[in-house]
Parts: structure tokens; sequence; C-alpha cells
């Protein structure tokens, strides 16, 4: 009894030795998605709720409809999605604004889905939109750095 006790606190400080040198596990990342082109339409443009998760500055929700540009990829169409910027919030409306998202514009998209990892299962990208503007223009206070 006493030997094996000796073995399971050796096993137990050559553990403790060794996973402080351990990268950390992954989490997200390393992740690969099928894209599908498309056309957005712009189906509103209205205040977002207080509720909602918004940007600070003057929030607005921006819902579309996805259509694929591919008529095999049909049933990837989709309606009433929401266009959102840093990571996940209603725009401002300044920047909507300004990148022309108005009611029944159309804008080219990809569609992309997950195929590995564990990144966000399904996203849109407006390739006509600067969405680094849409972050900057989210958060901006309007005063000098």
């Amino acid at each position: 009894m006493n030997a094996h006790r000796h073995a399971v606190c050796l096993f137990a400080l050559t553990v403790l030795i060794v996973i402080p040198g351990c990268p950390p596990p992954r989490l997200g990342g390393g992740c690969a998605y099928d894209e599908t082109p498309g056309v957005a339409t712009i189906i509103s443009v209205s205040a977002a709720g207080p509720d909602g998760y918004n940007c600070p500055n003057d929030p607005f929700e921006v819902v579309f409809d996805f259509v694929p540009t591919d008529p095999e990829a049909a049933d990837l169409a989709q309606t009433g999605r929401h266009l959102t910027v840093s990571a996940g919030a209603n725009p401002p409306l300044a920047w909507i604004e300004d990148e022309g998202l108005t009611e029944g514009t159309q804008h080219n998209v990809v569609r992309r889905d997950i195929t590995k990892g564990t990144c966000t299962p399904l996203l849109f990208r407006f390739i006509d939109v600067d969405y680094d503007a849409g972050v900057a223009a989210c958060f901006d206070t309007g005063s000098p750095d």
C-alpha cells in the first residue's frame, strides 16, 4: 500500500511539473467555412430597442434577406437576418447611412457556413461595406484624441 501511495504522489508531482509548460487549450479559431455568394436586400432600417445589443451611438437595426447567386443553392436563402458590427451589435445610424444601407438597396454578400471548428456557425459578409468604419463609428465619442 505504501509503494502504491508513493507511485500516486510521484505521478501527481510529474503532472504538476508538466502541465504549466503545456500550451492552453485552444478555444474557437482554426475554423473553416463554405462560402456562398449572393445578394442581400435591405428590408428595414429602424431604431434599435433599448434592450438590444447596441452600439452606444444611435443604434439602429438593419434587417436583410439573402438570396444566393447560384439557383442551385436556393435552399441557403435567408430572410429576416440582422446586419451587425463589433461582435454582434446593432450599428450606428451615421455608419448605416454612410454605407448606403437603406431600405430596398441590394448588396453583394457572401454567406459563410462553418464546416470545421467552434467559431460562429453562420456569417454574412457584405462585400461593399467597411466594417472597420462601423466599429469605429460604434464607439466614436466625437472628441479628438
